[in-house]
């Protein structure tokens, strides 16, 4: 039997290197992130804000997360080896458990209104549908849902 163990870390240097350097293939490619310096900042008053996630002690996934007055804003990726593979839903539950545990109330997330698969992932584990967004995603105008989950 394969024990499979996840663990939760704030976001070091070498992790933010590692994944700029994933590649996600045509669709998704637009979540390619040129630089690590656009997802990691070393924490600033004790605040961390980007996270990694280790599957087996290797770098499987990451996510941010911004604390508003009345919400906590999340944004999330896994390497593209794992995704497509139906793992949205357990991946989400690992997220959504981490932040109960700190504390998080109210979850909110965008998704590019056309990746359908993200929102059948996010409606599957309880977010809620509340507006649309026009974000600036590589000097293109893109829609986005915006949607809410109570923790």
């Amino acid at each position: 039997m394969v024990v499979i163990e996840y663990q939760i870390f704030p976001m070091t240097y070498d992790d933010a290197k590692e994944i700029s350097s994933w590649r996600y293939e045509e669709y998704y490619s637009i979540y390619n992130i040129p630089f690590f310096e656009k997802i990691y900042s070393p924490p600033l008053y004790g605040e961390v804000e980007f996270y990694s996630i280790f599957k087996n002690e290797e770098l499987y996934g990451h996510f941010r997360v911004k604390n508003f007055s009345n919400f906590t804003l999340l944004g999330l990726a896994f390497k593209p080896k794992y995704c497509g593979q139906g793992l949205g839903t357990s991946n989400m539950n690992l997220i959504l458990s981490f932040l109960k545990e700190h504390g998080v109330k109210k979850i909110r997330l965008n998704v590019r209104d056309t990746n359908a698969r993200a929102k059948k992932c996010y409606i599957n584990v309880g977010f809620t549908p509340v507006g649309m967004e026009v974000m600036n995603v590589n000097n293109t105008p893109t829609d986005f849902m915006v949607m809410e989950k109570e923790l």
